[in-house]
């Protein structure tokens, strides 16, 4: 942490892992407050900065891979680390799988954090199962697929 308020203290910002600068003019105030803020954005920004990209980065493939195969599928909600897809019935299945193989490489190259794929005839209702860990949810229309 002392590296990262040194860096940024003697650039005037800090960067993601990809290279996204965050700007920090406060870093050098004379005013304590302003400082002490300037600070820990230094150090809080390169991480979340990241998962940010990361997010941005997996939106991009989900909307492209959607393109490419000519999916209805529809990418409808980012929330914090997960994405939530509008899946037509017929849909399901094959993208739950393709889903679970590309969750699998993730995995093997990011760790071993464990991401739930849930179904509900809503986006609440999805959302409620994945929160609160409970099985699937009977469908009814287009359910949506939590990320």
């Amino acid at each position: 942490m002392r590296q990262t308020r040194d860096f940024a203290r003697e650039h005037g910002y800090v960067e993601t892992v990809f290279g996204r600068r965050l700007w920090l003019p406060d870093i050098k105030a004379a005013g304590g407050p302003r400082r002490a803020g300037a600070e820990r954005a230094a150090i809080n920004a390169p991480m979340q900065g990241t998962a940010a990209d990361l997010v941005k980065l997996a939106m991009i493939a989900v909307r492209d891979w959607i393109r490419s195969e000519g999916l209805a599928t529809k990418l409808v909600l980012q929330v914090h680390d997960e994405l939530v897809l509008e899946v037509p019935e017929a849909e399901f299945d094959a993208r739950a799988q393709r889903v679970a193989a590309a969750d699998d490489g993730r995995r093997h190259a990011f760790g071993s954090a464990r991401r739930r794929r849930r179904r509900g005839p809503q986006l609440g209702a999805g959302a409620l199962a994945a929160r609160a860990g409970a099985e699937p949810l009977a469908q009814a229309g287009a359910p949506k697929m939590s990320l």
